[in-house]
């Protein structure tokens, strides 16, 4: 018998004996400890089902790391989102003055909104990356892992003085 592992969306491929050993295991699990349900927070302590009896959600015992190593990856990207949120809020405040002085006559440059709205992309791809890449990111070293972390901190704010460098200069 080859065991599989469960499959929560309930999609095929778990086979029937798979699922029994897998809810035998859950009652085991469950039977005297003091255990929330991840839904509701209901005492699951002695559970005869696979399914919460408050909620009617459906449980599964499953293995996660202690540790999941996320702090270098948060750290990132905050750090690329705040780049993302400051060179969008400037760019969208730029276009504003722009707008707004443009029906008076005069106003910043031009150059400015296209600036900060080219770095705002820039950003926004960055983070988009960072995302589609936490695996890769919380698997390389420790050392790895925060020197991108500081890079992705470091690098909104060069970003930032290329801007005020580009449009005022």
């Amino acid at each position: 018998m080859s065991v599989q592992p469960e499959n929560p969306a309930g999609a095929t491929g778990v086979s029937v004996e798979t699922s029994a050993i897998a809810r035998q295991h859950l009652r085991e699990f469950l039977a005297e400890q003091d255990v929330e349900c991840p839904s509701c927070r209901y005492n699951l302590r002695g559970l005869s089902t696979d399914s919460c009896p408050e909620c009617s959600q459906r449980l599964v015992l499953r293995l996660a790391l202690a540790e999941p190593r996320l702090a270098g990856f948060v750290a990132g990207l905050i750090g690329l989102s705040m780049g993302l949120g400051v060179h969008a809020f400037l760019a969208v405040g730029t276009g504003i003055m722009l707008w707004v002085e443009g029906v008076s006559g005069g106003g910043p440059p031009e150059t400015g909104v296209l600036v900060l709205s080219t770095f705002g992309l820039f950003h926004g791809a960055l983070v988009w990356l960072w995302v589609q890449n936490r695996r890769r990111i919380t698997r390389v070293s420790a050392l790895a892992r925060w020197s991108l972390a500081v890079t992705g901190c470091l690098l909104p704010v060069a970003t930032f003085f290329a801007a005020i460098e580009l449009t005022n200069g």
